[in-house]
């Protein structure tokens, strides 16, 4: 059923909010006992009722509680939920235990659904969220003293009823009468609440409502009386209406009277509002269910705001988890990759694009495209945009004006594009020659955001839909959010491309360098590293560490620098002595190199490429795993080339002699996985041209 604000009270037992003559009250005055743990709230919560009507008493806890009501009764008891050691739940159950007719309101500082229902099974009259204000105090507490106003007025009327009835028949007239106006009372308290109320058989059918009800529906009582109140449920919610009733109907005791639900229903004006009801069976004497009363109060705006909560809250883990795909990413088309598995994992997306700007050309450049088909669009195909004057062109818009855009119907938009394209399912780009509203299966609706950086629009992200007016406000402002998310990780690729060529280029002048020397080695560097990375690509080493290998490779022999070049080019056998120099430049190259800082660990794979497995390389005689995978494989790839190619003292002694010694020596000299690994690469092929 419906809901207000409180939960649905029963007359028979003790519920509701009924306003009572407040003149009716005043002798005795109404006992108030507020439980809370913090003096403070107690203080300040007796201070707001304090008046001639009610004799306040306040408590620290549930035992010192229990001790004031042992044999006095409240009225009212005002507990929080969270109290030390034992909870205002349970001090709810004892003095229903005690007084069952006390009026219990519960404080909770979590409003949330779970602890309604808890609340108001266990026979709370009603239930406020801290911090409480004072008129909310003074509301709950009025209205609870007059239910235990009336209810005491009522046990008193049946005990008499009971005790006369057998007697003269004047006494039962009279008592008949009492009973009348009590009732009469009764209704014309509910009459007068601000809050929905309304009594129905358990089929549904509606026996009673109070004028608030009338109003909020926008129907007179002649209309409502006998209709069916789920008629008035949101047809997407009726189902689980339905169940909810039936539940009601099996689990609902004298014992556990109360149930509460939140549904949305059709109220006057045809709106749409959603609703918290508390439901209230009404048992006979011989625990018979007759009725229930129903309290519902509007939660419309508590809804909406905890939408907007969980939608921005979603927005930001979206772009968060955003944020870190692309954190460790630095090649552009995994950048892309990942934005794009990131929208269309939250909007619809027939169709996507990523483009950049060119401030200075004034152009757009398509960057990641995919089309309705679901295809990977080569970028290169589509020639690049010039930004269009203002007001015209969807991506120039955006990128002039800096924010996002929102077209329900690109057909109504038309006017303004000035070139489509169309992308055949083999990925063949050409411009429209049909008009675009003529077009079957094309997108319907987009969103368009800027990537800003530093206040500068660098690009812009499409998202479309084949559907008219697919998207929301929600939904752009989500694509806005990634967009710059996206911006940031674009612009560090741009710069990581950027360093990196400049890292590259600093390492060919410098391997060069050594080359310039050694005119017999010429281009040594540049093949032994052509042949170590496709060595270690064959080993499936992410390309990461391959980048290192590289660096590497191209600077192997920078150490002998240090060599005479005489030695270097001697056409006869090197002496010791000499050939004691040579085997220096690992050591050289590494005091070169330890003071740049690189990403990878370059010192040390240039000084181990002369280790062996067995211990038997130089200068350290390191072994097996302390040798550096990189320089397992720079020396496998070195002793090749070398055997391979011319050298002044001899002549080349060919590929096939190369192969031979590390399959020889295989396990003993090289690492058996690089041996192997580079023999596959030249069954595969292999030049070093």
């Amino acid at each position: 059923m419906p809901d207000h604000k409180t939960p649905r009270p029963d007359p028979s037992i003790q519920h509701s909010e009924f306003p009572v003559p407040r003149s009716e009250l005043r002798a005795p005055r109404s006992r108030v006992l507020i439980v809370d743990d913090e003096e403070s709230i107690r203080v300040t919560l007796a201070e707001f009722i304090k008046d001639d009507t009610y004799e306040v008493h306040t408590a620290a806890d549930v035992d010192e509680a229990l001790k004031l009501i042992e044999d006095h009764p409240f009225d009212v008891v005002v507990t929080d939920i969270v109290l030390p050691r034992v909870n205002g739940v349970v001090l709810l159950k004892e003095v229903k235990k005690k007084w069952p007719d006390t009026q219990v309101v519960m404080l909770t500082g979590d409003p949330t659904v779970e602890t309604a229902v808890e609340a108001v099974r266990a026979g709370a009259f009603d239930y406020l969220t801290k911090p409480v204000s004072k008129e909310a105090i003074n509301r709950v507490v009025a209205n609870a003293a007059r239910i235990k106003s009336v209810i005491d007025e009522k046990r008193i009327l049946e005990a008499e009823k009971r005790r006369y009835q057998e007697h003269l028949q004047e006494m039962v007239e009279e008592r008949t009468r009492d009973l009348q106006r009590s009732e009469a009372h009764y209704r014309g308290i509910v009459q007068y609440q601000t809050e929905c109320i309304d009594r129905w058989l358990p089929d549904g059918t509606l026996t009673f409502v109070n004028d608030a009800y009338c109003q909020y529906y926008g129907k007179s009582r002649e209309e409502l009386i006998g209709s069916n109140w789920i008629d008035c449920v949101a047809l997407e919610d009726r189902d689980e209406v339905k169940a909810y009733v039936e539940r009601l109907k099996d689990s609902l005791t004298p014992e556990n009277p109360v149930l509460a639900t939140e549904h949305r229903e059709v109220v006057a004006g045809g709106k749409v509002r959603w609703m918290r009801w508390s439901d209230q069976a009404i048992f006979d004497e011989h625990g018979n269910l007759v009725e229930f009363q129903s309290v519902g109060r509007d939660i419309t705006e508590r809804k909406q705001a905890q939408e907007r909560e969980q939608l921005l809250l979603q927005q930001q883990i979206a772009m968060n988890k955003l944020t870190l795909s692309l954190g460790s990413l630095t090649s552009l088309q995994d950048i892309y990759t990942t934005i794009y598995d990131s929208v269309a994992s939250l909007l619809t997306t027939d169709a996507f694009y990523i483009s950049s700007y060119d401030k200075k050309k004034k152009l757009i450049y398509a960057e990641y495209v995919k089309d309705e088909h679901g295809n990977l669009v080569d970028p290169t195909t589509l020639p690049p945009l010039a930004l269009e004057k203002p007001g015209r062109g969807t991506q120039s818009q955006v990128i002039r004006s800096g924010k996002p855009m929102y077209i329900p119907d690109v057909f109504e938009f038309m006017e303004k594009i000035g070139q489509s394209y169309n992308i055949a399912p083999d990925g063949t780009v050409t411009k429209d020659t049909v008009p675009y509203t003529e077009q079957d299966d094309v997108p319907r609706s987009e969103l368009i955001a800027p990537m800003l950086l530093r206040g500068e629009v660098i690009g812009v992200i499409g998202v479309e839909s084949n559907q008219v007016d697919a998207y929301t406000r929600t939904d752009l402002d989500l694509l806005s959010g990634l967009a710059n998310v996206a911006a940031v990780a674009i612009e560090n690729a741009h710069l990581q491309e950027g360093l990196k060529k400049t890292l590259e280029d600093t390492i060919r002048v410098v391997g060069l360098t050594t080359e310039m020397r050694d005119p017999y080695t010429a281009r040594h560097q540049e093949r032994v590293t052509t042949l170590a990375c496709a060595i270690a690509q064959q080993m499936g080493i992410p390309e990461e560490r391959i980048e290192g290998l590289r660096g590497a490779g191209l600077m192997h022999d920078i150490g002998k620098i240090a060599v005479p070049a005489e030695i270097l080019t001697k056409p006869a056998k090197l002496t010791n002595l000499e050939f004691q120099l040579i085997q220096r430049h690992p050591e050289q190259a590494y005091d070169i190199l330890k003071g740049i800082e690189f990403p990878w660990p370059v010192a040390d794979i240039v000084l181990q490429h002369h280790e062996r497995m067995d211990g038997s390389g130089y200068p350290n005689g390191l072994k097996n795993g302390d040798i550096l995978l990189e320089a397992r494989i720079l020396a496998v790839a070195d002793v090749v080339e070398a055997m391979s190619s011319h050298r002044p003292y001899r002549a080349a002694l060919g590929l096939d002699a190369a192969l031979d010694e590390i399959k020889k020596n295989k396990g003993k000299l090289y690492d058996p996985n690089v041996v192997d690994a580079c023999l596959a690469v030249f069954e595969k092929r292999f030049t070093f041209s």
